[in-house]
């Protein structure tokens, strides 16, 4: 069973280029979720298991970085991303940034007015 994190945590969660090991985006039924290894809320609170579903988005964007300095904005998301290296909560926008797997490149997702929930499988902490 998971537990959900409280909203007012949920701007504080870092992932720290933790692996995706799921994900799931529906531009059609307005839908995004991200399965990780883990997530931290500060340095001594860490959660593992977390579920990060995005919905009833407004508007997305998806912008695509290569290497080679070139951005564009895309239709879909060509592949999975394989981490979560920048997880911003803004009053009424959320953005996910990663690498990608397999299709290469920084992709970043910005969702305008989403509905969010965070769950978890348990919590620790990492000092005593």
């Amino acid at each position: 069973m998971l537990i959900r994190l409280a909203p007012a945590l949920v701007h504080r969660l870092s992932f720290n280029d933790e692996p995706v090991l799921a994900m799931s985006l529906d531009r059609t039924a307005r839908r995004c979720v991200l399965g990780l290894t883990g997530a931290v809320i500060n340095p001594d609170f860490v959660l593992d298991g977390v579920r990060v579903e995005i919905s009833s988005w407004v508007t997305m964007e998806i912008a695509l970085h290569m290497e080679a300095g070139s951005s564009r904005v895309l239709e879909d998301l060509p592949a999975e991303l394989a981490t979560v290296d920048e997880f911003d909560v803004q009053r009424s926008q959320v953005r996910l940034g990663g690498f990608l797997n397999q299709a290469g490149g920084w992709c970043e997702l910005t969702f305008q007015q989403p509905k969010l929930q965070v769950l978890y499988g348990s919590r620790r902490l990492t000092s005593a």
